[in-house]
Formats: structure tokens, C-alpha cells, sequence
């Protein structure tokens, strides 16, 4: 997947694992599970402080050259037009995505407007 809109039903797009030999990070579909990002209440373009705040386990920066500022919940995405499921839109970015075997890896992650 690319974005939540690829998934069925509730589930989300997000980071599952990290292919080293080819350096791909793999996305998958899952359903929000207790205790991982995607279990909080908050909508796409509400205010969060960390993913599990947010319905879509994603909680992006509005500045990306600032990412400890202002946050508001956001989704995964591949381009510019995966973000107009966002309430004002928004720019596809890669940002710092988890660390898997010591190796940082980026993902792209829609930019609130």
C-alpha cells in the first residue's frame, strides 16, 4: 500500500518491515491494534503530539524543517494527490520513518496545509 485509501475497511497503510539488500521499506494493511500507532480517536488534520493519538497512526510535522513543532494527524502516501484525503490537502514528503536493524529509513508522509 501507499496510502490508508488502498486498505479495506478500517485498516491502515503502514511501515512493516525494512528490505536491507534493496533498502524498500514494505508497507502493509493492517487493523489498529491496542498500544501501536493508529489506536487514538483523532482525525486526519487534528492536532497530535505522537501517532497513537491518531486514527490513521500517522502524526506528521507541518514544518518538516521543524519536526519537534506543531503536529497534526496525517496519512501515508506515495504523491502529491494521496494527501487530498486530508482536510485542507497537503504535499507528499519523505520524512524519518522507524529504525529497523539500526538502519534509518524515510517514508512518505503527507505534509498538512
Amino acid at each position: 500500500c501507499c496510502r490508508d485509501t488502498d486498505c479495506t475497511g478500517s485498516d491502515i497503510c503502514t511501515v512493516y518491515d525494512f528490505d536491507v539488500a534493496s533498502a524498500y521499506v514494505v508497507k502493509v494493511c493492517r487493523a489498529p491494534q491496542t498500544g501501536m500507532a493508529g489506536t487514538g480517536n483523532a482525525a486526519l488534520g487534528a492536532s497530535c503530539t505522537i501517532a497513537s493519538d491518531c486514527s490513521s497512526g500517522a502524526c506528521s510535522p507541518i514544518d518538516p524543517s521543524n519536526p519537534t513543532g506543531a503536529r497534526k494527524c496525517s496519512t501515508t502516501c506515495c504523491t502529491d494527490a494521496d494527501c487530498s484525503a486530508l482536510p485542507l490537502g497537503g504535499t507528499c514528503r519523505p520524512l524519518a520513518g522507524p529504525t529497523i536493524n539500526n538502519i534509518s529509513t524515510l517514508v512518505g508522509y503527507c505534509i498538512p496545509n
